[in-house]
């Protein structure tokens, strides 16, 4: 038989479902006040807000790979470095020095003579009656160097060579010379016109080759017709350096001018393919008179890029009296 229910409970039960409600109701008013962060509390009053993250997934590719090129080991280098305290050598010069450079310099070098003041006579010095003839210096002068610089060059190795002796023609160039211009290479046998073509090309200048003007003729004639170069019969303004021609066959090279300002004097000239390396004239007037080659009829070669005459020092003769004849290069005049 059921039990009648009365109404006191229905109230009672409702009373209990109010009292939930309303503790439910606080209590997720309380979180979403003081609990929840501003996002959460968005995401809660507009759920149209809430955004979902993406996640960009890369597609895997197929890559081919790289070929493999094999690699050769460097070799295992050890750097050298110079002692502390060393200096690394400099290598020697690739030109052959010019005569200015030398010790003692070309003013305090002499040639050697044996021959009279008075006379053309030329014989090798070996006795006390000599002359000592200075180094000329000055005159044509080009980018490389004096013309008489690099004569006094040539005759200083050929000398060192000992093949000047008593009436030998024959002389032999053993060694190359070279300045930044040129090289005389060595030869045999070095006659009279290669001396003076190689004087003038170690210098700087050109239009002369051995093989184009072998003879002195030729070289006497391009001299005259080649643009830059002097040509002339008398004696007046030649210095050293200047190209001597005598005769049709022979050419030297003025060493030293012993002249007054009357054109009265000495000059003394260097050759090959002579009996003795240094030949004389003898002037009056500005005219040869004398030559120790045996011709007087002189021709002069020079150009017009030149200095003045530079010759230091004195030519000194000596006689069986004593000193017979002195040149000074510095009053320009003769004093005994």
């Amino acid at each position: 038989m059921r039990k009648a229910v009365k109404p006191q409970d229905n109230i009672g039960s409702l009373w209990l479902v109010a009292i939930l409600l309303t503790s439910l109701i606080v209590g997720v008013f309380y979180l979403a006040t003081y609990k929840f962060d501003d996002r959460t509390r968005a995401q809660i009053n507009d759920p149209s807000s809430i955004k979902l993250r993406t996640i960009t997934i890369v597609p895997t590719t197929s890559l081919t790979p790289t070929p493999t090129i094999p690699i050769t080991a460097p070799p295992n280098i050890t750097p050298t470095y110079a002692p502390t305290g060393y200096n690394i050598p400099t290598p020697p010069p690739q030109s052959t020095p010019l005569p200015a450079t030398d010790s003692p310099p070309p003013y305090a070098k002499l040639y050697c003579v044996d021959e009279e003041p008075t006379s053309v006579r030329i014989e090798p010095c070996d006795d006390a009656t000599r002359c000592d003839i200075a180094h000329g210096g000055g005159g044509p002068s080009n980018t490389c160097g004096p013309v008489i610089g690099w004569q006094h060059t040539l005759m200083e190795s050929l000398l060192q060579s000992g093949q000047y002796g008593a009436n030998s023609f024959a002389v032999d160039l053993t060694t190359d010379i070279s300045s930044n211009c040129y090289i005389a290479s060595r030869i045999s046998p070095y006659i009279s016109t290669f001396n003076v073509i190689d004087s003038y090309n170690l210098a700087g200048f050109q239009g002369f080759s051995r093989g184009q003007h072998m003879s002195a003729s030729s070289l006497e004639n391009a001299w005259k017709t080649t643009p830059g170069y002097t040509y002339q019969t008398t004696v007046q303004g030649v210095t050293p350096g200047y190209a001597i021609f005598t005769g049709s066959n022979h050419v030297g090279i003025v060493n030293t001018v012993e002249i007054d300002s009357n054109g009265n004097g000495h000059m003394w000239f260097l050759h090959t393919g002579a009996s003795y390396y240094l030949g004389k004239l003898i002037v009056a007037n500005w005219t040869v008179v004398a030559s120790s080659t045996g011709d007087t009829t002189v021709r002069l070669g020079g150009h017009q890029s030149q200095g003045a005459d530079t010759t230091q020092g004195e030519t000194i003769c000596y006689c069986e009296s004593g000193v017979c004849y002195r040149y000074d290069f510095i009053t320009r005049r003769r004093t005994v």
